[in-house]
């Protein structure tokens, strides 16, 4: 990555609309997300950053420790996917999940590979204070 441009870490990056964003205020970014799916579109919608070096994308979710778990990803809306499913307290929608196994990191070792943020954007669906307590 260009090493003079501010580095932005999106932490659920989902279908990559902030990070159309960053990159258009002259960003790197740093997109980590759970669903692999999701990577390979935003793979495909970015593909000339991911070429010049100005996005990376990490395919894992963000935990208080290293390894692998099960992400539930949410059979209607995506953006409810998460890791801890018995969390999610919605009325309006049924909650129904296909899980699948994905590799979990610390945010702070993906920080420590790639550089300190000029910014960070978390949205991981009950997991945002996990995310924080670790950085």
């Amino acid at each position: 990555m260009p090493n003079s441009l501010p580095l932005v870490y999106d932490i659920g990056m989902n279908n990559g609309d902030d990070v159309e964003y960053y990159l258009a205020k002259g960003c790197r970014v740093v997109g980590i997300e759970a669903n692999p799916a999701l990577c390979e579109l935003s793979a495909e919608r970015f593909s000339s950053a991911i070429a010049d070096g100005t996005l990376k994308i990490v395919n894992c979710a963000v935990q208080d420790r290293e390894g692998t778990a099960d992400f539930f990803i949410h059979n209607q809306y995506d953006k409810l996917s998460t890791l801890f499913p018995e969390e999610v307290h919605r009325t309006d929608i049924e909650l129904s999940w296909t899980s699948i196994p994905v590799a979990v990191r610390r945010a702070s070792s993906i920080i420590a590979e790639n550089g300190p943020p000029f910014l960070e954007k978390i949205d991981v669906e009950s997991a945002d204070h996990i995310v924080v307590k670790d950085l």
